[in-house]
């Protein structure tokens, strides 16, 4: 049995397979389980590996019942329409996070700049088409 908690080190250390196996989670029947998965994706911190699953999940077409309306959509309109916001709002906190401790001395890489680097990528891709 998978569980929310387990997707995070899943997305980070292997997209190619977290993918379809988030897909296959979103298109589960509606449930507070399926939720759960959703609201794991608006935590995952801006790196690599997590926009290209959340990239690749926005192309995706595979149909889904709207848990509101009862009809049908894709895996990518749920993502946009429950994912993306709380996902950037997130990733902008984690960066204004990892700003502070690095003024504060206590990181002394560049995970913010490659975090604001991976945001500003993803923005230019949403309004871009």
């Amino acid at each position: 049995m998978l569980t929310s908690i387990d997707l995070p080190p899943v997305i980070a250390h292997n997209p190619t397979i977290a993918t379809p196996l988030i897909i296959s989670l979103i298109t589960l029947p509606p449930s507070h389980a399926s939720v759960a998965h959703l609201d794991v994706l608006t935590q995952l911190p801006p790196t690599l590996p997590t926009f290209d699953v959340i990239g690749r999940l926005l192309h995706d077409t595979t149909p889904v019942t709207d848990s509101v309306t009862g009809g049908k959509v894709t895996v990518a309109d749920v993502v946009r329409m429950e994912v993306l916001g709380p996902f950037i709002h997130q990733c902008i906190l984690w960066i204004d996070r990892a700003e502070r401790e690095e003024r504060e001395g206590l990181i002394s890489d560049d995970r913010s700049a490659k975090g604001v680097q991976n945001v500003l990528n993803l923005t230019c891709y949403l309004t871009s088409g």
